[in-house]
């Protein structure tokens, strides 16, 4: 389903946006990633089951770790707690390399895949920032886009006006073939 309700008010302008399908062929050479949506304690569904055999060895050997410190060394002590720093440290490190692929389940219908791109200092050049509320970083990509529909919101005004610019589009972007393969429709979510 490429509609809810939910997703045109956070989403969509109020309905007065649109929502682009893109074609899998965008994504042909890139590194996609499914969310995972995790319960308020934590907790994944079953079909994840390979992120909670990660999750529960990683706090096994967080656990452990600290358990090894504090049989080694009194953990009141001052070498002690500098060893708990340490392994605190280096498992918010750890935990901080990944969170970005976790999401409250309060959030699952959006089904949501992030595209991830690493970047090292020297590759920095194509990285850009939008200033506002919250900032937002983005890395400009030039490969090739293809778009399979655009659905117009259902509060959209003059909708036929977008309709041959998106079709003009299309023609560049699938200018292998005869005409534009988008396909546009306005959405049908009821909407006050």
């Amino acid at each position: 389903m490429k509609e809810f309700l939910s997703m045109w008010v956070q989403y969509g302008d109020d309905a007065k946006g649109c929502c682009i399908v893109l074609n899998n062929k965008t994504f042909e050479n890139s590194s996609l990633r499914r969310i995972i949506y995790l319960t308020d304690d934590g907790k994944c569904d079953k079909k994840d089951e390979k992120v909670k055999i990660f999750l529960d060895e990683f706090l096994f050997t967080y656990r452990d770790l600290v358990s090894f410190c504090n049989h080694k060394i009194d953990l009141n002590s001052e070498e002690g707690k500098e060893c708990f720093l340490e392994i605190k440290s280096l498992a918010k490190y750890i935990i901080s390399q990944i969170s970005y692929l976790f999401k409250n389940q309060s959030y699952k219908h959006e089904n949501e895949i992030r595209l991830i791109a690493n970047r090292t200092s020297a590759e920095l050049d194509d990285v850009k920032v939008i200033c506002g509320s919250i900032p937002k970083i983005y890395i400009y990509n030039d490969s090739k886009t293809y778009i399979n529909e655009v659905i117009l919101g259902a509060k959209i005004e003059n909708p036929e006006d977008y309709v041959s610019f998106i079709y003009k589009q299309g023609n560049k972007m699938w200018k292998d073939d005869k005409q534009s393969q988008i396909k546009v429709t306005q959405s049908t979510i009821q909407y006050r």
